[in-house]
């Protein structure tokens, strides 16, 4: 059988010193992203990685946290605090060492890219995929779903694609609504009412804000598509800034990671003054909510190869993963266990208890910078994250930036309204989370570590370790029974009408908000 070698140049040499993780940018070569920025035009000098150890730590801590961490408080009342820690401590040691493993599968591929180092007269189909999509490309990136084309071809590439688009369009319209509700309450809260335009009988109409536990802007206002004060605040500010590039976001990522840190002890301050332990029990009466929202919160996979393409060679991704992972799940439980104990019955969005008339002034203005600067801020690194993806697949730039700068602001003008958030990130967590941010990437990880595949030469003489094919095939079991165990509990919960939200208006036990 014959094995193509590419002919050998001094920089390739050079090259072959790379790290397992770690890749030397080529000043010579443009990797800058231009073609990523609107109208084509760079601040940014090409070839320059900017993301550095705190940036790096802060966006990926940034990533693990979103709407689904409010979730936390109810979820503890519900499952039970030993249910809740031994999840969210599972789950976050999976979600590291499924990202560490796929750091090391995009080092190999990028590397390849960079060298151009692929067979022409390939006979396989992620062969020909790319020699023909790798051919005298000017950057060195490696997007999340090429490196499903560069193992299985272009069908996969296509199917991992449209996975990878609905899942981040999914976390964004529920981050958008979340921002906007909370952000609504805390203009009511500031100046007596929040307000909106009913857009088809040009009415306006007014909210008074929150007068009890869990209510939902503007829920019993006229029918009609709501432009809330809220909505437009954060579309103006926040809808910016998804069409630039991920280092052009830094600054607010640093700033949402600080402010992360010091509302999240503000909240932990303010639950202490009024704990009962009794709402918190061993073992909750449903056990099962929490593991969708775990899945949720640490379904991080997705960014981290857009991270590994503009860090600087100095920062070890692997330690950086591990890290925020851990500190993450510490924060989860902390809020999750006192927040259950503080609040009498907690909302799926507990953002409604901390901006509502029942909570401090100070803590329902942090609750509204929460939700704007931590949740709102992590908005514009999806919608940059989804315009790589599509960038490299082919679509042109302009619809790149319609369906991932603007698709998701539309999409959630339409759902603001709706309530149950919990259900809706409890199984998005655990079908599409799950599948392309665990099961997807640890079938790639097999496929790279088996001595037998011969779709693509990922980390051939680079890190292969004797028994790497075995604890990827362990880990990768561990994900599908932990998927679905999930899975199961939570079709059973919604075939017998137990739990959650949706459940609970349906059998009367809540009351709509005035």
């Amino acid at each position: 059988m014959h094995h193509y070698t590419p002919p050998t140049s001094p920089m390739q040499q050079e090259r072959s010193s790379y790290g397992a993780a770690e890749i030397e940018l080529d000043e010579e070569r443009n990797y800058g992203r231009a073609n990523s920025k609107p109208f084509g035009r760079t601040t940014l000098p090409h070839g320059v990685a900017l993301i550095g150890a705190f940036g790096s730590y802060a966006l990926v801590v940034n990533n693990i946290s979103g709407p689904g961490m409010l979730d936390f408080p109810q979820a503890f009342q519900a499952a039970g605090w030993l249910p809740c820690v031994l999840c969210i401590l599972g789950v976050a040691a999976v979600s590291a060492a499924v990202a560490c493993a796929l750091t090391d599968a995009h080092a190999s591929l990028r590397k390849e890219k960079a060298t151009h180092a692929t067979n022409p007269t390939s006979r396989t189909r992620a062969g020909r995929w790319r020699a023909r999509s790798w051919k005298e490309v000017q950057t060195d990136s490696v997007e999340f779903s090429e490196m499903f084309g560069a193992a299985y071809g272009g069908t996969i590439f296509r199917g991992t694609q449209l996975l990878y688009f609905l899942n981040l369009f999914s976390q964004n319209v529920a981050a958008i609504v979340t921002t906007a509700q909370a952000t609504d309450s805390m203009i009511a809260a500031l100046f007596g009412d929040s307000y909106a335009l009913n857009v088809p009988h040009f009415t306006i109409e007014t909210w008074e804000g929150c007068k009890r536990e869990g209510c939902v802007p503007f829920r019993l206002a006229a029918p009609g598509l709501l432009l809330t004060a809220g909505y437009a605040f954060c579309f103006l500010t926040l809808g910016p800034l998804g069409f630039f590039t991920l280092q052009e976001n830094m600054l607010a990522q640093k700033i949402s990671f600080v402010l992360l840190v010091a509302l999240t002890l503000q909240f932990l301050a303010y639950f202490v003054t009024s704990p009962t332990p009794s709402r918190v029990a061993l073992v909750g009466p449903r056990p099962w909510d929490v593991v969708g929202v775990v899945i949720f919160n640490f379904a991080f996979c997705v960014t981290v190869p857009a991270w590994l393409n503009e860090k600087v060679p100095q920062v070890n991704a692997k330690k950086t993963i591990w890290a925020a992972c851990l500190s993450s799940a510490v924060a989860y439980c902390l809020v999750g266990w006192l927040g259950g104990v503080a609040i009498a019955r907690a909302s799926d969005n507990v953002l409604d208890e901390l901006t509502s008339s029942l909570a401090p002034t100070s803590v329902r203005l942090g609750g509204g910078i929460f939700a704007f600067a931590i949740i709102g801020l992590g908005v514009p690194v999806y919608c940059v994250l989804m315009r790589y993806n599509l960038r490299a697949g082919g679509l042109s730039e302009f619809w790149s930036h319609i369906l991932a700068g603007a698709g998701p602001w539309a999409v959630s003008w339409l759902v603001y309204r709706g309530h149950g958030i919990l259900e809706v990130l409890s199984w998005s967590g655990l079908i599409l989370n799950a599948a392309i941010d665990f099961i997807a990437p640890m079938v790639l990880v097999l496929h790279s570590t088996s001595t037998r595949a011969n779709a693509s030469r990922f980390r051939r003489g680079d890190s292969l370790g004797p028994h790497d094919h075995m604890r990827a095939a362990m880990l990768l079991m561990i994900v599908v029974v932990l998927v679905a165990t999930g899975l199961v509990l939570k079709l059973y919960e919604a075939f017998n009408g137990v739990g959650g939200d949706i459940a609970d208006q349906i059998h009367g036990d809540v009351t709509p908000d005035s």
